[in-house]
């Protein structure tokens, strides 16, 4: 697997001057199985539920969050994290979050306890490409081993075959980072509004994730991102 460096120093920048969080409000509890019992293969999400902190409440309160508690993430939260991360939100299939160029080259993977999910965006769903605990390869911080949802953020560079593949691959890498950037404070801001905590973080091990998925040569890791239920 290629390694980018460009593509940690791009998004080490983007992380320091926007350091994305999510705080207190009314969590969901609509539903008993939760994120630590999900096994499926596929696993079909909710439509967003219009609950929980205005925006204006949501940016007051946000803070970013390293403490969780071991609870899991009811299906109504997960689906509305995932939604507001990179779900569509208009007819012609574009999402919740902008991208350069409307070219979304961002794939959105939840790393669950008991798999790794590519997320699907047209059908709102998450399809298991790798079973088992591999939270560990979602971050390098002990929080990240233990909390119901990591996220992580691969570019997929083949999304400018055709049109902008003759862009130097670090200004690709640029973009790359903007788009994932936007998603990541979409699922923040919707999770401190929610009654979750989360967190954004750069430093993973995103070329050994990447091996373990079969990711094809044209992937790079970006970001990750961790979304649990505040300690108490």
């Amino acid at each position: 697997m290629k390694k980018t460096a460009s593509s940690l120093i791009v998004c080490a920048a983007m992380v320091g001057a926007v350091a994305l969080v999510a705080c207190p409000g009314r969590a969901q509890q609509n539903n008993t199985k939760t994120t630590n019992d999900m096994k499926a293969e596929k696993i079909t999400l909710t439509a967003p539920a219009e609950t929980g902190a205005t925006l204006l409440q949501a940016l007051q309160q946000r803070a970013s969050t390293r403490e969780y508690a071991p609870d899991g993430l009811t299906l109504e939260q997960l689906s509305g994290v995932l939604w507001a991360a990179a779900g569509q939100n208009r007819a012609d299939g574009r999402l919740t979050a902008p991208s350069a160029m409307a070219m979304y080259p961002i794939r959105t993977y939840a790393v669950l306890p008991n798999g790794i999910y590519l997320y699907d965006a047209a059908s709102h769903s998450l399809t298991r490409v790798l079973e088992g605990d591999h939270r560990r390869l979602a971050g390098q911080q002990d929080f990240v081993y233990t909390t119901p949802l990591n996220i992580v953020y691969i570019a997929d560079l083949a999304a400018y075959a055709g049109r902008y593949d003759t862009m130097p691959e670090a200004e690709q890498l640029k973009i790359c980072g903007m788009d994932a950037m936007a998603q990541c404070q979409n699922a923040n801001l919707w999770a401190c509004a929610n009654g979750m905590a989360s967190v954004t973080r750069l430093m993973a091990p995103g070329d050994e994730f990447l091996k373990v998925i079969g990711a094809p040569d044209t992937y790079r890791y970006i970001l990750a991102q961790t979304v649990g239920v505040p300690a108490k």
